[in-house]
């Protein structure tokens, strides 16, 4: 007896899979569509815990100035959005009315984790980095950088 595949079955399966592949395909576009929504909000989210959100007001006034409103300055790297470390905590002068240091966690890690950053929707991890340049798109300053690498899983292409 012979082991192994006829050709009539190998025919049959690679149909199956083709039929498979015509019919996820018109799907495909909505799915990478839905990952790009999902990398650009938490992109915009990154930038909340960063800069604060103006809209956020209270006895009207901002309350919402984020990482850089409190510490004065840009993160060194993402997880200081979430783990205090050896930050200074948040101390306010009532006689200058102003206060300064860690107030966080600006962003939660995921559910079960602690100072654990999501990846972005294609499981990349973000890209952070405070490098000044000058753009070439604007000609303005740019103080730091956050990057996803996009559907291509590579860094510095044109989809991220």
């Amino acid at each position: 007896m012979k082991k192994g595949f006829t050709f009539i079955e190998i025919i049959v399966v690679l149909s199956i899979i083709a039929i498979l592949m015509a019919l996820l395909l018109p799907y495909m576009p909505r799915i990478f569509q839905q990952s790009e929504k999902a990398t650009l909000n938490d992109l915009a989210m990154i930038k909340k815990a960063i800069v604060g959100d103006p809209t956020m007001i209270g006895k009207k006034s901002r309350t919402s100035f984020g990482y850089m409103g409190d510490m004065g300055t840009l993160p060194a790297s993402l997880m200081d959005l979430m783990v205090q470390g050896t930050l200074p905590g948040y101390v306010y002068n009532p006689t200058l009315k102003a206060g300064a240091g860690w107030r966080g966690p600006y962003l939660q890690s995921p559910k079960g984790t602690t100072g654990q950053f999501n990846p972005d929707a294609y499981g990349n991890a973000y890209m952070y980095d405070t490098t000044q340049y000058v753009s070439t798109d604007t000609g303005g300053l740019v103080i730091a950088k956050i990057v996803s690498p996009g559907p291509d899983l590579t860094a510095n292409t044109s989809d991220d």
